[in-house]
């Protein structure tokens, strides 16, 4: 698996908010979130290099609020692949609350094993080989299909 990354988080960040319309701090920082773990698991390498850190609301991504400013217009920036990520992503998560979300991401381990450091004087950062590990291990169960679903 590559460490290197595809695009800009702002570029992902403008193409979920351009695609949504939904500019609601919580639920974007979920689905980037979420684009990072498949991305690891469908392409084998990251969709960005932002840090995600584990916070009481969920998943935090390092300097999303000052790259959606300068990049609104630029999610054409994002190749087909990450595009395809992205979109699935959107047609599995999309229609979710960000409670539901929220939920979603309490559950998984690369989250609760970040906030344990941080309640424990760490970091906090959900660390990319924590989040390749976990996608690799959900491998039998996660698919990229022809359909635009997520296969859990």
């Amino acid at each position: 698996m590559k460490l290197a990354f595809e695009c800009e988080v702002g570029d992902v960040a403008a193409y979920i908010i351009l695609r949504t319309g939904d500019l609601r701090d919580e639920k974007l920082h979920i689905l980037l979130y979420f684009c990072q773990i498949w991305s690891l698991q469908w392409d084998q390498h990251r969709l960005f290099a932002a840090k995600i850190a584990a916070s009481s609301e969920g998943p935090r991504i390092e300097g999303i609020r000052e790259s959606v400013a300068k990049r609104l217009g630029r999610s054409s920036k994002l190749g087909a692949s990450a595009r395809d990520t992205v979109d699935r992503i959107l047609n599995f998560y999309g229609n979710k609350s960000a409670e539901r979300l929220t939920e979603l991401v309490f559950a998984e381990k690369p989250f609760q094993a970040a906030w344990l450091s941080k309640s424990t004087g760490g970091g906090g950062e959900i660390g990319i080989k924590s989040i390749a590990a976990f996608a690799n291990s959900r491998a039998n169960g996660l698919a990229r299909t022809g359909s635009s679903t997520v296969t859990r």
